[in-house]
Protein backbone atom coordinates (compact mmCIF):
# COMPACT_ATOMS: atom_id res chain seq x y z
CA UNK A 1 0.00 0.00 0.00
CA UNK A 2 1.98 3.03 -1.20
CA UNK A 3 1.47 6.70 1.05
CA UNK A 4 -1.50 7.81 -1.03
CA UNK A 5 -3.91 4.56 -0.44
CA UNK A 6 -3.16 4.56 3.37
CA UNK A 7 -4.20 8.18 3.78
CA UNK A 8 -7.03 7.53 2.14
CA UNK A 9 -7.29 4.35 4.32
CA UNK A 10 -6.99 6.21 7.74
CA UNK A 11 -9.59 8.79 6.15
CA UNK A 12 -12.03 6.22 5.90
CA UNK A 13 -11.08 4.73 9.24
CA UNK A 14 -12.03 7.89 11.14
CA UNK A 15 -15.26 7.29 12.24
CA UNK A 16 -15.55 9.77 15.00
CA UNK A 17 -14.09 12.76 12.87
CA UNK A 18 -16.78 11.61 10.36
CA UNK A 19 -19.56 11.71 12.93
CA UNK A 20 -18.97 14.95 13.86
CA UNK A 21 -20.48 16.47 10.27
CA UNK A 22 -23.16 13.82 10.36
CA UNK A 23 -25.76 16.15 12.19
CA UNK A 24 -25.49 18.61 9.49
CA UNK A 25 -25.32 16.15 6.49
CA UNK A 26 -27.84 13.73 8.03
CA UNK A 27 -30.23 16.79 9.29
CA UNK A 28 -34.19 16.50 7.98
CA UNK A 29 -35.20 20.14 6.95
CA UNK A 30 -38.12 20.61 4.67
CA UNK A 31 -36.80 23.54 3.30
CA UNK A 32 -33.66 21.29 1.84
CA UNK A 33 -36.52 18.83 0.41
CA UNK A 34 -38.94 20.86 -1.09
CA UNK A 35 -35.69 22.48 -2.81
CA UNK A 36 -36.75 26.00 -1.90
CA UNK A 37 -33.52 27.09 0.05
CA UNK A 38 -32.50 29.61 -2.84
CA UNK A 39 -36.49 30.83 -3.83
CA UNK A 40 -36.69 34.30 -3.50
CA UNK A 41 -40.17 34.22 -3.29
CA UNK A 42 -40.21 31.56 -0.53
CA UNK A 43 -38.46 33.57 1.77
CA UNK A 44 -40.48 36.61 1.50
CA UNK A 45 -43.50 34.27 2.35
CA UNK A 46 -41.49 32.42 5.09
CA UNK A 47 -40.76 36.27 6.31
CA UNK A 48 -44.62 36.97 5.67
CA UNK A 49 -45.85 34.15 8.07
CA UNK A 50 -43.35 35.27 10.82
CA UNK A 51 -44.67 38.67 10.25
CA UNK A 52 -48.21 38.26 10.82
CA UNK A 53 -49.25 38.37 13.93
CA UNK A 54 -52.39 36.11 13.61
CA UNK A 55 -50.92 33.13 12.48
CA UNK A 56 -50.00 29.87 14.13
CA UNK A 57 -46.37 30.42 14.99
CA UNK A 58 -47.52 31.80 18.40
CA UNK A 59 -44.83 34.45 18.10
CA UNK A 60 -47.90 37.59 17.91
CA UNK A 61 -46.00 40.57 17.24
CA UNK A 62 -42.57 39.84 18.58
CA UNK A 63 -41.26 39.10 15.47
CA UNK A 64 -42.50 42.41 13.96
CA UNK A 65 -40.96 44.66 17.44
CA UNK A 66 -37.70 42.93 17.21
CA UNK A 67 -37.57 43.83 13.38
CA UNK A 68 -37.97 47.16 13.89
CA UNK A 69 -35.56 47.41 16.59
CA UNK A 70 -33.29 46.00 13.68
CA UNK A 71 -33.85 48.80 11.56
CA UNK A 72 -33.85 51.32 14.29
CA UNK A 73 -30.07 50.40 14.96
CA UNK A 74 -28.70 50.95 11.55
CA UNK A 75 -31.16 53.67 10.43
CA UNK A 76 -31.32 56.43 14.14
CA UNK A 77 -30.60 59.11 11.80
CA UNK A 78 -33.50 58.91 9.23
CA UNK A 79 -35.82 59.30 11.99
CA UNK A 80 -36.32 61.75 15.07
CA UNK A 81 -36.29 60.96 18.50
CA UNK A 82 -40.27 61.14 19.43
CA UNK A 83 -40.67 58.54 16.33
CA UNK A 84 -38.50 56.58 17.31
CA UNK A 85 -39.86 56.13 20.99
CA UNK A 86 -43.16 55.33 19.28
CA UNK A 87 -42.13 52.66 17.25
CA UNK A 88 -40.37 50.86 20.45
CA UNK A 89 -43.35 51.53 22.43
CA UNK A 90 -46.24 50.46 20.32
CA UNK A 91 -47.92 47.16 19.95
CA UNK A 92 -48.52 45.43 16.24
CA UNK A 93 -51.27 43.36 16.68
CA UNK A 94 -53.03 44.36 14.01
CA UNK A 95 -50.76 44.34 11.89
CA UNK A 96 -51.61 42.80 8.04
CA UNK A 97 -49.00 41.27 5.77
CA UNK A 98 -49.55 42.23 1.65
CA UNK A 99 -47.21 39.73 -0.69
CA UNK A 100 -46.38 41.27 -3.62
CA UNK A 101 -48.41 44.64 -3.20
CA UNK A 102 -47.75 46.06 -6.73
CA UNK A 103 -44.71 44.21 -6.97
CA UNK A 104 -43.87 45.19 -3.24
CA UNK A 105 -42.16 42.01 -1.50
CA UNK A 106 -43.52 42.20 1.84
CA UNK A 107 -45.62 45.32 3.14
CA UNK A 108 -46.69 45.38 6.98
CA UNK A 109 -49.01 47.61 7.42
CA UNK A 110 -50.71 49.12 10.90
CA UNK A 111 -53.05 51.21 10.38
CA UNK A 112 -53.68 51.73 14.44
CA UNK A 113 -50.15 53.01 14.45
CA UNK A 114 -50.13 54.65 10.94
CA UNK A 115 -47.09 52.49 10.34
CA UNK A 116 -45.77 51.02 7.05
CA UNK A 117 -42.73 48.67 6.91
CA UNK A 118 -41.94 48.05 3.29
CA UNK A 119 -39.36 45.24 2.49
CA UNK A 120 -37.42 44.32 -1.01
CA UNK A 121 -35.88 41.11 -0.61
CA UNK A 122 -33.02 40.77 -2.34
CA UNK A 123 -31.34 36.77 -2.19
CA UNK A 124 -29.34 36.47 -4.82
CA UNK A 125 -30.64 38.76 -7.44
CA UNK A 126 -29.65 42.92 -8.20
CA UNK A 127 -31.78 45.67 -7.46
CA UNK A 128 -33.25 46.74 -10.82
CA UNK A 129 -32.80 50.01 -12.39
CA UNK A 130 -35.22 52.64 -10.96
CA UNK A 131 -36.82 49.51 -9.21
CA UNK A 132 -36.95 51.44 -5.03
CA UNK A 133 -37.92 54.27 -6.23
CA UNK A 134 -41.11 53.41 -8.05
CA UNK A 135 -42.18 51.44 -4.76
CA UNK A 136 -41.23 54.44 -2.86
CA UNK A 137 -43.84 56.62 -4.91
CA UNK A 138 -46.49 53.77 -5.11
CA UNK A 139 -46.42 54.08 -1.39
CA UNK A 140 -46.52 57.64 -0.82
CA UNK A 141 -49.32 57.54 -2.97
CA UNK A 142 -51.69 54.99 -1.33
CA UNK A 143 -50.19 55.65 2.75
CA UNK A 144 -49.74 59.25 2.66
CA UNK A 145 -49.51 59.91 6.56
CA UNK A 146 -48.40 56.94 7.58
CA UNK A 147 -44.49 56.23 9.53
CA UNK A 148 -42.96 54.15 6.86
CA UNK A 149 -40.08 51.60 7.17
CA UNK A 150 -38.35 51.37 4.28
CA UNK A 151 -35.98 47.90 4.54
CA UNK A 152 -33.55 46.66 1.50
CA UNK A 153 -32.91 43.02 2.92
CA UNK A 154 -30.06 40.96 1.23
CA UNK A 155 -28.11 38.07 2.62
CA UNK A 156 -25.16 40.04 3.86
CA UNK A 157 -26.63 43.96 3.88
CA UNK A 158 -25.97 45.06 0.80
CA UNK A 159 -26.65 48.57 0.02
CA UNK A 160 -29.39 49.69 -1.63
CA UNK A 161 -29.08 52.31 -4.20
CA UNK A 162 -30.92 55.06 -1.88
CA UNK A 163 -28.94 54.59 1.17
CA UNK A 164 -30.75 57.95 2.87
CA UNK A 165 -34.42 56.65 2.47
CA UNK A 166 -33.81 52.67 2.29
CA UNK A 167 -31.87 51.14 5.33
CA UNK A 168 -29.59 47.82 4.68
CA UNK A 169 -30.70 44.94 6.46
CA UNK A 170 -28.77 41.29 6.63
CA UNK A 171 -30.06 38.19 6.79
CA UNK A 172 -27.58 37.64 9.88
CA UNK A 173 -29.60 40.48 11.73
CA UNK A 174 -32.64 38.49 10.48
CA UNK A 175 -31.52 35.48 12.48
CA UNK A 176 -30.74 37.20 15.51
CA UNK A 177 -33.74 39.31 14.94
CA UNK A 178 -36.18 35.36 15.34
CA UNK A 179 -33.42 33.86 17.86
CA UNK A 180 -34.06 36.96 20.26
CA UNK A 181 -37.75 36.17 19.37
CA UNK A 182 -37.74 32.83 20.14
CA UNK A 183 -35.93 33.03 23.75
CA UNK A 184 -39.08 35.26 24.44
CA UNK A 185 -41.65 33.63 23.47
CA UNK A 186 -40.09 29.60 22.86
CA UNK A 187 -41.99 28.41 25.95
CA UNK A 188 -45.68 28.90 24.85
CA UNK A 189 -45.22 27.69 21.24
CA UNK A 190 -46.29 25.02 19.37
CA UNK A 191 -43.31 22.46 19.75
CA UNK A 192 -44.17 22.05 15.66
CA UNK A 193 -43.93 25.74 15.22
CA UNK A 194 -40.65 25.76 16.94
CA UNK A 195 -39.34 23.04 14.85
CA UNK A 196 -40.26 24.49 11.73
CA UNK A 197 -38.56 27.58 12.73
CA UNK A 198 -35.53 25.98 13.77
CA UNK A 199 -35.75 24.57 10.43
CA UNK A 200 -35.43 27.73 8.52
CA UNK A 201 -33.05 29.12 10.87
CA UNK A 202 -30.50 26.55 10.06
CA UNK A 203 -31.00 26.69 6.17
CA UNK A 204 -30.35 30.35 6.42
CA UNK A 205 -26.82 29.58 8.31
CA UNK A 206 -26.12 27.39 6.28
CA UNK A 207 -26.87 28.24 2.67
CA UNK A 208 -27.51 32.49 3.08
CA UNK A 209 -25.28 33.49 5.76
CA UNK A 210 -22.57 31.07 6.39
CA UNK A 211 -22.33 28.78 9.52
CA UNK A 212 -19.24 29.16 11.32
CA UNK A 213 -19.30 25.94 13.15
CA UNK A 214 -19.47 23.93 10.52
CA UNK A 215 -16.72 25.35 8.79
CA UNK A 216 -14.50 25.07 11.88
CA UNK A 217 -15.31 21.37 11.84
CA UNK A 218 -14.58 20.48 8.16
CA UNK A 219 -11.55 22.61 8.32
CA UNK A 220 -10.31 21.00 11.78
CA UNK A 221 -11.17 17.27 9.76
CA UNK A 222 -8.95 18.69 6.82
CA UNK A 223 -6.25 19.72 8.59
CA UNK A 224 -6.15 15.92 10.05
CA UNK A 225 -6.79 14.51 6.76
CA UNK A 226 -5.53 16.81 4.19
CA UNK A 227 -3.91 14.25 1.91
CA UNK A 228 -6.97 12.51 1.82
CA UNK A 229 -9.08 14.71 0.67
CA UNK A 230 -6.72 16.60 -1.97
CA UNK A 231 -6.22 13.32 -3.60
CA UNK A 232 -10.50 12.41 -3.62
CA UNK A 233 -10.80 16.13 -5.20
CA UNK A 234 -7.82 16.09 -7.55
CA UNK A 235 -9.41 15.04 -10.60
CA UNK A 236 -12.28 17.24 -9.46
CA UNK A 237 -11.53 20.64 -9.66
CA UNK A 238 -14.12 23.15 -8.84
CA UNK A 239 -14.57 26.94 -9.21
CA UNK A 240 -14.55 28.11 -5.46
CA UNK A 241 -11.73 26.04 -4.87
CA UNK A 242 -9.48 27.58 -7.99
CA UNK A 243 -11.13 31.04 -6.73
CA UNK A 244 -9.83 30.26 -3.71
CA UNK A 245 -6.28 28.65 -4.90
CA UNK A 246 -6.00 31.85 -7.01
CA UNK A 247 -6.28 34.60 -4.32
CA UNK A 248 -4.16 32.78 -1.93
CA UNK A 249 -1.97 33.01 -4.37
CA UNK A 250 -2.43 36.47 -5.71
CA UNK A 251 -2.25 38.13 -2.09
CA UNK A 252 1.22 37.33 -0.95
CA UNK A 253 2.61 38.67 -4.57
CA UNK A 254 0.86 42.22 -3.41
CA UNK A 255 3.85 43.74 -1.06
CA UNK A 256 1.71 45.70 1.13
CA UNK A 257 -0.71 42.52 1.73
CA UNK A 258 -0.39 39.93 4.13
CA UNK A 259 -2.19 36.54 3.73
CA UNK A 260 -3.78 35.16 7.15
CA UNK A 261 -6.02 31.82 7.95
CA UNK A 262 -7.93 30.64 5.11
CA UNK A 263 -9.15 27.72 3.49
CA UNK A 264 -11.74 26.79 0.40
CA UNK A 265 -15.12 29.26 1.74
CA UNK A 266 -12.51 32.24 3.00
CA UNK A 267 -9.45 33.95 2.39
CA UNK A 268 -7.92 36.58 5.40
CA UNK A 269 -5.55 38.87 4.96
CA UNK A 270 -3.94 42.36 6.17
CA UNK A 271 -1.91 44.92 5.05
CA UNK A 272 1.24 45.73 6.42
CA UNK A 273 0.02 49.34 7.40
CA UNK A 274 -2.95 48.19 9.64
CA UNK A 275 -0.53 45.33 10.86
CA UNK A 276 2.23 47.77 12.59
CA UNK A 277 -1.31 49.92 13.88
CA UNK A 278 -3.88 47.63 14.74
CA UNK A 279 -4.23 45.64 18.39
CA UNK A 280 -4.27 42.23 18.43
CA UNK A 281 -6.56 39.83 20.41
CA UNK A 282 -4.81 39.44 23.96
CA UNK A 283 -7.80 38.28 25.89
CA UNK A 284 -9.95 35.53 24.60
CA UNK A 285 -9.53 32.94 22.37
CA UNK A 286 -8.69 34.30 18.87
CA UNK A 287 -10.17 34.12 15.53
CA UNK A 288 -7.45 33.06 13.81
CA UNK A 289 -3.83 31.45 14.74
CA UNK A 290 -2.52 35.08 14.38
CA UNK A 291 -4.91 36.89 16.92
CA UNK A 292 -5.82 39.82 14.62
CA UNK A 293 -8.97 40.75 15.40
CA UNK A 294 -9.87 43.21 12.15
CA UNK A 295 -9.41 41.41 8.65
CA UNK A 296 -10.13 41.62 5.42
CA UNK A 297 -12.55 38.11 4.67
CA UNK A 298 -12.74 37.04 0.73
CA UNK A 299 -16.17 34.96 1.13
CA UNK A 300 -16.47 32.05 -1.35
CA UNK A 301 -19.53 29.95 -1.26
CA UNK A 302 -21.52 28.60 -4.02
CA UNK A 303 -23.82 32.00 -4.12
CA UNK A 304 -21.38 34.40 -4.54
CA UNK A 305 -17.77 35.51 -3.50
CA UNK A 306 -17.12 39.08 -2.30
CA UNK A 307 -14.88 40.64 0.50
CA UNK A 308 -15.73 41.99 3.71
CA UNK A 309 -14.04 43.95 6.19
CA UNK A 310 -14.76 42.37 9.71
CA UNK A 311 -14.33 43.30 13.67
CA UNK A 312 -13.60 40.05 14.99
CA UNK A 313 -13.35 38.79 18.90
CA UNK A 314 -11.45 40.47 21.07
CA UNK A 315 -11.27 43.21 24.14
CA UNK A 316 -14.29 45.18 23.65
CA UNK A 317 -12.54 48.73 24.23
CA UNK A 318 -10.73 47.90 21.48
CA UNK A 319 -13.63 46.64 19.18
CA UNK A 320 -15.14 49.48 19.93
CA UNK A 321 -12.61 51.84 18.43
CA UNK A 322 -12.79 50.16 15.61
CA UNK A 323 -16.59 50.45 15.25
CA UNK A 324 -16.47 53.76 15.92
CA UNK A 325 -13.73 54.61 13.39
CA UNK A 326 -16.01 52.99 10.60
CA UNK A 327 -19.22 54.76 12.00
CA UNK A 328 -17.01 58.40 11.64
CA UNK A 329 -16.15 57.92 8.11
CA UNK A 330 -19.44 56.26 7.37
CA UNK A 331 -19.21 57.61 3.32
CA UNK A 332 -16.01 55.33 2.85
CA UNK A 333 -17.66 52.17 5.23
CA UNK A 334 -20.32 50.26 5.18
CA UNK A 335 -21.73 49.56 8.77
CA UNK A 336 -25.30 47.96 8.68
CA UNK A 337 -25.67 48.07 12.51
CA UNK A 338 -24.05 50.42 15.14
CA UNK A 339 -24.62 48.15 17.84
CA UNK A 340 -21.08 46.42 17.91
CA UNK A 341 -22.55 42.09 17.45
CA UNK A 342 -20.48 39.75 20.10
CA UNK A 343 -18.32 38.08 17.48
CA UNK A 344 -17.90 39.36 13.88
CA UNK A 345 -19.23 42.65 12.84
CA UNK A 346 -18.98 43.27 9.68
CA UNK A 347 -17.96 47.40 9.05
CA UNK A 348 -17.26 47.13 4.77
CA UNK A 349 -18.81 44.77 2.06
CA UNK A 350 -18.60 44.20 -1.55
CA UNK A 351 -19.47 41.60 -4.28
CA UNK A 352 -17.24 40.90 -6.54
CA UNK A 353 -19.14 37.66 -8.56
CA UNK A 354 -22.49 36.08 -8.03
CA UNK A 355 -22.18 32.68 -8.85
CA UNK A 356 -25.79 32.09 -10.78
CA UNK A 357 -23.66 33.44 -13.76
CA UNK A 358 -22.10 30.21 -14.30
CA UNK A 359 -22.44 28.30 -16.92
CA UNK A 360 -22.72 31.61 -19.14
CA UNK A 361 -18.91 32.37 -18.75
CA UNK A 362 -16.17 29.71 -18.72
CA UNK A 363 -14.23 28.58 -15.41
CA UNK A 364 -11.22 30.67 -16.54
CA UNK A 365 -13.31 33.71 -17.69
CA UNK A 366 -14.64 33.47 -13.99
CA UNK A 367 -11.49 33.38 -12.26
CA UNK A 368 -10.44 36.07 -13.92
CA UNK A 369 -13.74 38.26 -13.46
CA UNK A 370 -13.17 37.48 -9.83
CA UNK A 371 -9.56 38.63 -9.91
CA UNK A 372 -10.44 41.66 -11.97
CA UNK A 373 -12.86 42.70 -9.24
CA UNK A 374 -10.24 42.12 -6.54
CA UNK A 375 -7.74 44.49 -8.23
CA UNK A 376 -10.46 46.84 -8.54
CA UNK A 377 -11.06 47.02 -4.74
CA UNK A 378 -7.48 47.12 -4.11
CA UNK A 379 -7.02 50.29 -6.59
CA UNK A 380 -10.62 51.88 -5.54
CA UNK A 381 -11.35 51.03 -1.90
CA UNK A 382 -8.41 49.31 -0.01
CA UNK A 383 -6.26 52.62 0.81
CA UNK A 384 -9.31 54.92 1.67
CA UNK A 385 -10.24 51.97 4.64
CA UNK A 386 -7.08 51.87 5.68
CA UNK A 387 -6.46 55.72 5.87
CA UNK A 388 -9.41 56.62 7.52
CA UNK A 389 -8.68 53.41 10.17
CA UNK A 390 -5.10 54.56 10.42
CA UNK A 391 -6.31 57.96 11.17
CA UNK A 392 -8.64 57.52 13.38
CA UNK A 393 -6.60 54.96 15.54
CA UNK A 394 -4.45 57.71 15.76
CA UNK A 395 -6.34 60.38 16.97
CA UNK A 396 -7.98 57.91 19.29
CA UNK A 397 -4.23 57.31 20.69
CA UNK A 398 -3.35 61.24 20.49
CA UNK A 399 -6.81 61.77 22.56
CA UNK A 400 -5.65 59.50 25.05
CA UNK A 401 -2.44 60.46 25.64
CA UNK A 402 -3.93 64.28 25.51
CA UNK A 403 -5.83 63.09 28.66
CA UNK A 404 -3.43 61.51 30.92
Amino acid sequence: MNNDEQALMEFLKDIDSLKEIEKYSNQFNLFEILGVVNTEIRHSNMLAWLLNPNEIHGLDDAFIKSLIRAYIECSESKKDQQTIFKLLLNDFDDAKVLREWNNIDLLVVSEQNQTLIVIENKIWSKESKHQLKKYQDKVEQFYSGYEKLFIFLTPHGEEASNVEVWSNISYNQIIECIDETMVNKKAMMNPQAVDFIEQYIDILRRHIVGDEALEKICGEIYAKHKRALDLIYEYKPDTLSEISKMLQTYIPEHENLILDQSSKGYIRFTTKNLERIMPKNNTEIPWTDSGRILLFEIKNNSHFTGITLLIGPGENEVRTDMLNIALQYSKVFKVFRKKLTRKHHTIYSKNFYIHSNEGVMSHEEVLEKVKQAFDKFLKNDLNKLEEKLIEGYMNNEKATVDNV
